[in-house]
């Protein structure tokens, strides 16, 4: 498990850092080894993005458990929607903020053995419950799904979809990553649509981007996005996104094609 800690200097000794924007490095420590790594944090110096540069380089560092002194309510949301656990608060040492994070998950360990985790009825019914709920939310996602293929084939009749995605491989590519850029959503939906663009006449190229750009573009999320993470890197994902999903659906689709005997 990597454990981050935010630092004054880059050893173990050094007091826990308390403003988590502002601290001048991030220990990324292994807690089975204790080898660790003394990262810089750029944002140091106060900018006003430093506390989403600190977040950017807890999750891009890959840890599991954060241990600050004080961090704001916006920074601990991003780093626990990321999956980090967060310990704010701690005043110390970096070495005793290891052993203590080490003592809390030997007593979590102990008590869910003393629980043993039995398997009973009701963790049945619990997880039947939200299995159903589950389902239950994904059924209208579905319906806009068909609906959406149902516009598509009311708007744009094959005469025009011929015209518009000639057979050129890079410009297929281009305007199916264009329109799966526009929104986005899970990999199920966009086989639903891409089959649906199939029908219609849409050549491979075109269907494999929209449905790589589909699950890793997202327009529609760019405002959050910058707003959670900064302008800069926001652009940058998603133009890197926008040019690997025309590079991957113009490798795959050929690499069909060859395999087929080129017959588009």
């Amino acid at each position: 498990m990597k454990i981050g800690i935010t630092a004054e200097n880059p050893d173990l000794e050094t007091p826990v850092a308390q403003r988590f924007g502002l601290c001048r490095f991030l220990l990324v420590v292994d807690s089975e080894t204790l080898a660790f790594e003394a990262v810089p944090n750029q944002g140091a110096s106060g900018g006003t993005q430093s506390g989403i540069e600190m977040v950017i380089l807890a999750i891009s560092s890959g840890v599991e458990v954060l241990i600050t002194g004080y961090l704001s309510p916006t920074a601990q949301k991003y780093l626990t929607q990321n999956g980090i656990r967060v310990i704010s608060g701690f005043q110390g040492k970096a070495s005793a903020a290891l052993t203590s994070f080490g003592r809390d998950l030997s007593d979590r360990d102990a008590a869910g053995a003393g629980e043993n985790a039995k398997f009973t009825i009701d963790a049945f019914l619990l997880a039947l419950k939200k299995s159903t709920r589950q389902f239950a939310s994904f059924l209208p996602v579905m319906a806009g799904v068909i609906l959406m293929i149902g516009i598509l084939k009311a708007l744009f009749p094959k005469e025009l979809i011929a015209a518009v995605f000639s057979g050129n491989a890079f410009q297929e590519a281009f305007l199916g990553t264009c329109l799966g850029s526009l929104l986005t959503g899970n990999a199920i939906n966009s086989y639903l649509i891409g089959a649906g663009l199939l029908e219609e006449g849409v050549g491979l190229f075109g269907v494999t981007a929209f449905m790589v750009a589909w699950v890793t573009v997202g327009l529609l999320q760019l405002p959050a996005e910058i707003a959670a993470l900064g302008r800069r890197f926001a652009l940058a994902r998603i133009a890197l996104s926008f040019c690997s999903a025309m590079a991957i659906s113009i490798l795959t689709a050929g690499l069909f094609y060859l395999i087929q005997g080129w017959n588009p």
